[in-house]
């Protein structure tokens, strides 16, 4: 039979992780081009396989995958000539020091040298490498080619893959290739120039799946303290014998 106990305390470890990641999304629901993440239960027949050679007597926690929502945010007007953001698919490339890596926040400003970086100073790349630029007085297009006065200035590097849900998020909106993600060269993109990408988490919803959450973690406890009562009743009948 199943232990009724661990099937419960199984639950309310995933009703944990979902709340992590639901306090996550609200934390950053006007952090610029953030993308929710989702709490999703592992498939059932992969948690079969996770327990194969085990006693099926033994309750055995699901697993809480979390994956980003790669669906656009609303794009908000800035007027500031370094404020880029992509409509449609896409990634700005930005060289850090653990290597390339990708991101939809386009909060950009120049560096002591010129450079094109964003807020941490990490670099932005183009087609030829490092973006320089003469001063903020610049003119980019929707293919990101940038222009100063008549002088082209480089050519943004815009980045589509063809799983975005390959890639790893590695924290501050910036994901990593992971394994099995490839670079496309069709899709959709567009570079705004003076707009940002906003998050794409709707507070609203967060706060819906916070109540269900709790409300679900709190039947968890109802259950545990049930059973436990049931327990404590057989112990003392038995008791008496």
């Amino acid at each position: 039979m199943v232990d009724a106990i661990g099937a419960a305390v199984a639950a309310m470890t995933n009703d944990l992780s979902r709340m992590n990641v639901i306090g996550q999304n609200l934390a950053n629901a006007s952090t610029t081009g953030y993308r929710r993440e989702l709490a999703v239960a592992a498939p059932f027949q992969d948690v079969l396989a996770t327990g194969a050679g085990h006693a099926m007597t033994t309750a055995m926690p699901g697993r809480i995958d979390r994956i980003a929502d790669f669906k656009p945010g609303m794009l908000q007007p800035t007027r500031n000539p370094l404020d880029l953001a992509i409509e449609g698919e896409g990634f700005f490339e930005i060289m850090t020091d653990a290597g390339p890596r990708y991101t939809r926040q386009g909060n950009f400003r120049l560096d002591a040298v010129g450079r094109l970086v964003t807020e941490s100073g990490s670099p932005v790349m183009g087609d030829s490498g490092e973006v320089v630029l003469k001063s903020t007085q610049v003119s980019i297009d929707g293919q990101g080619r940038m222009l100063e006065g008549d002088r082209p200035a480089g050519q943004l590097r815009i980045a589509r893959f063809a799983d975005p849900q390959t890639l790893t998020h590695v924290g501050s909106g910036m994901y990593a290739m992971g394994d099995g993600s490839t670079l496309k060269t069709d899709g959709y993109a567009r570079v705004r120039q003076g707009f940002l990408e906003g998050s794409n988490v709707n507070s609203t919803q967060e706060m819906v799946k916070m109540i269900e959450t709790v409300r679900h973690f709190e039947t968890g406890q109802k259950v545990i303290q049930a059973y436990d009562d049931i327990l404590s009743q057989a112990l003392n009948k038995l008791g008496e014998f």
